[in-house]
């Protein structure tokens, strides 16, 4: 059933990671990938290391299988395949995942090699069709960079080498989702336009409906009302899978560190919150020099940096909206308040830059309310899908 692509030659070949020396391979790769991209910035070690642990753990994702491409002994490349039993239970089964897709593209062969494991790996679990890249699902670090390599990666936002794009497109994967990266300068675009005055006033001038930050001494309960938020909103979006209870606590944990008051919104209409937005630090910044690594001293220096000075860029990383007010003045100027209020004390804590994102490139209604921001696309991502059927041979 497997099929062999020769890279002895070349000195390459790919191994399934079966033990934890193989998962340290299988991390280090974008570390010596992007090494000398002034536009990645590495990702803290322990926190990836934590992070493949979890989704290791996590019965969400099915029949998991890690790959690395070697050059001698040296890791060169990599890839992830799997089945979402979540995204099963929702589209039904079928489609099988791939993410973690580090590689130059130029290394035709490692990267031949990496998709054929892959998708070998996905046929021999039942599945008729390769979808990704996803890193692991659908609100984590997905789709394939296509245009943005210009400038630097945001939190939890995927970096990849040019020319990725093109190299699965000749190896079959067709494009199945558009994902967009906006970014707004806090301080242009002002005074406000017209239409975003009259939408803030709309909440000023209504006693029904009005802008609050977190409680921060309910966080977790906040939180959860957030995330019900998140799916009720989202629930018709191409590919949404609902946050479970259990990943919205984990998030709340990872988040609590760098998620103030003023980073984090609420919109209530009639005394119900039906509206929220997350605006997160983009501690990529803060950290870009560690090299990912946090100890003897990484710890205290990060901590001590996003204590003293801000992040001057910060990503609006999630957002929410019930679908009931979707199409209601009152939701669209609730959200455009909370746009504001959030923009305003990033101001004030010396931002200077948003990302928001991702959005669908067919999700126009979004797309119109971030551009009253006076955001811009500024990144462009990609998520592909191949049809495995005669792939096998």
């Amino acid at each position: 059933m497997t099929r062999k692509v020769d890279g002895g030659q070349l000195g390459l070949k790919v191994v399934r990671v079966t033990d934890r020396a193989g998962q340290d391979d299988f991390l280090s790769v974008p570390y010596g990938l992007y090494r000398d991209d002034a536009n990645w910035h590495p990702p803290l070690r322990m926190e990836r290391r934590e992070h493949l642990e979890e989704v290791l753990a996590d019965p969400m994702f099915g029949d998991m299988a890690l790959f690395v491409a070697y050059h001698g002994e040296k890791p060169v490349g990599r890839i992830a395949a799997f089945r979402n039993h979540h995204y099963d239970a929702r589209y039904g089964a079928g489609q099988g995942h791939f993410g973690a897709l580090d590689v130059d593209p130029d290394n035709e062969v490692a990267l031949k090699i990496l998709l054929y494991a892959a998708e070998d790996h996905l046929l021999g679990i039942g599945c008729r069709e390769a979808a990704g890249p996803y890193s692991f699902w659908i609100y984590d670090e997905v789709g394939l960079l296509t245009e943005g390599f210009d400038t630097p990666d945001m939190l939890m936002m995927p970096h990849h080498k040019e020319g990725l794009g093109e190299r699965l497109s000749e190896a079959g994967y067709e494009p199945a989702a558009d994902l967009l990266a906006y970014y707004v300068g806090l301080r242009d675009h002002y005074p406000r336009p017209p239409v975003v005055q009259r939408l803030c006033r709309t909440v000023e001038n209504d006693p029904n409906l009005r802008v609050r930050q977190v409680q921060k001494p309910d966080f977790d309960r906040e939180l959860q009302t957030a995330m019900d938020i998140f799916n009720d909103g989202w629930s018709v979006n191409w590919g949404h899978v609902n946050f479970p209870p259990e990943k919205v606590a984990k998030m709340g944990e990872s988040l609590k560190p760098i998620l103030t008051p003023d980073r984090f919104w609420f919109g209530e209409a009639d005394g119900e919150p039906v509206a929220f937005v997350v605006m997160l630090p983009n501690v990529n910044e803060a950290a870009r020099d560690l090299d990912g690594k946090l100890l003897p001293f990484g710890w205290a220096k990060l901590l001590t940096r996003l204590k003293l000075k801000t992040p001057k860029t910060s990503r609006m990383a999630l957002m929410g909206l019930r679908r009931e007010h979707h199409k209601s003045r009152a939701g669209v100027a609730l959200v455009c308040s909370l746009f504001e209020a959030a923009f305003a004390e990033g101001r004030k804590r010396g931002v200077e830059g948003c990302e928001l994102s991702w959005v669908l490139e067919q999700n126009k209604d979004v797309r119109k309310l971030i551009a009253l921001s006076g955001a811009e696309v500024y990144k462009r991502y990609q998520i592909v899908t191949k049809n495995l059927a005669g792939q096998a041979s």
